[in-house]
């Protein structure tokens, strides 16, 4: 299979509600508490060199912020994926060559007019995969919200007994040798699916009741897993 490095993509909206803290002090709190974990997931504050070396260097993830003149609202009354895009910190979709030096996370604080908040995170898929790259964001707003007794404390170094390295020459020159083909980059396309609130709770309870069948499981926990994340957001 093909190896692009490519960045997996979120977005996350915070209306203004009642009691909603200024921008300026969630900006703040943000910040901290992303310092705070990443020194929890240190390879994530590293650079990735080549498709099998992360340098530890404390280089630390690329925070950015941003002002949308608009009212969350207004830019959600129908949200069209072109805007979408720019609430990211990097473009979607694209594909980075193997010799690029990259960042692990990419995070994008934006602020609308009437207060709310959009974080925009990209996440190295080389490094970051749906599970774990969903670990650092839960992470990071437990700490952020100040329940440190949710803090996990992840196993960094086990990995490798169980999937030991393997001759990182040929790993090496096979991921160049893909990356020359832009082909899959052209391919790729962003379609919009909307959950309501009744359909989410519809899928929510059924993963709680375990009503599904056996060939359903991993698509199941994966749903629990987003579930979760959608329900603490």
């Amino acid at each position: 299979p093909n190896s692009f490095n490519s960045y997996l993509p979120m977005v996350m909206f915070y209306p203004n509600k009642v009691g909603f803290p200024e921008p300026s002090h969630i900006c703040a709190q943000l910040k901290q508490s992303l310092s705070e974990t990443l020194t929890i997931f240190y390879p994530v504050a590293g650079r990735r060199e080549d498709h099998t070396f992360i340098t530890c260097n404390d280089e630390g993830a690329l925070y950015l912020e941003a002002k949308v003149n608009l009212n969350m609202v207004e830019f959600l009354t129908p949200p069209k994926l072109e805007f979408l895009n720019k609430l990211l910190p990097r473009e979607p979709n694209k594909m980075h060559s193997h010799r690029e030096t990259l960042p692990q996370v990419l995070l994008q604080v934006n602020i609308f007019n009437c207060g709310g908040i959009a974080i925009g995170t990209c996440n190295l898929h080389t490094l970051l995969d749906g599970c774990s790259g969903s670990l650092f964001q839960t992470t990071w707003a437990a700490i952020c919200r100040g329940s440190k007794e949710e803090v996990p404390s992840p196993d960094l170094s086990s990995a490798s007994s169980f999937f030991p390295p393997l001759n990182h020459l040929s790993l090496h020159n096979h991921a160049n040798q893909n990356n020359e083909d832009s082909s899959a980059q052209k391919m790729c396309t962003t379609r919009r699916f909307v959950f309501g609130v009744e359909s989410i709770n519809t899928l929510r309870a059924e993963a709680k009741d375990g009503d599904y069948d056996e060939s359903s499981k991993p698509l199941l926990l994966d749903m629990k897993h987003w579930l979760h994340s959608f329900g603490n957001t």
